[in-house]
């Protein structure tokens, strides 16, 4: 993982993982990091999470299945990790601990469902399923499918 400085764009650094890193998220108070880290065609999948003082992973979290998108709530309270199994994994940001795993689709293709964004209220959070033609909003309080968005060609 390269270290950007934000202040003039240079590098200065990197945090050394091993497995490849594909989606990051940055809590909003500044003080950690969260990656997505996994071995491509692997299901050892993980989040490492990151101290930005020190730019040193602290622990990681196993989330098997390949995960490659991430996000977090406004309050830093939960991690969503979307994964290419077609799940979305609920990480509790504070014990470092999955909560819930919810699966989001059978389609066998691998790239449905590896996207994630939380609304700036904190309340919801999407994932499209773009093989699926589905966008999945799901309820951050209770952690389920909300609603199912069909979409696709119109």
């Amino acid at each position: 993982i390269t270290i950007i400085n934000t202040e003039d764009n240079a590098q200065e650094g990197t945090i050394e993982v091993d497995r490849s890193a594909s989606g990051i998220v940055i809590s909003s108070d500044g003080t950690t990091a969260y990656a997505t880290i996994n071995t491509i065609g692997d299901t050892d999948g993980a989040v490492a999470v990151i101290d930005l003082e020190s730019n040193r992973i602290t622990s990681t979290i196993d989330v098997g299945g390949s995960p490659e998108d991430i996000a977090i709530t406004p309050d830093n309270s939960k991690i969503y990790v979307a994964n290419t199994a077609h799940s979305l994994t609920v990480i509790d940001a504070e014990r470092h601990e999955i909560t819930t795993m919810l699966n989001l689709g059978n389609d066998s293709r691998v790239d449905s469902g590896t996207d994630v964004g939380v609304l700036p209220d904190g309340l919801a959070a999407y994932v499209p399923m773009s093989f699926d033609d589905l966008v999945a909003v799901i309820d951050t309080e209770s952690n389920s499918v909300d609603t199912l968005i069909e979409i696709g060609d119109e």
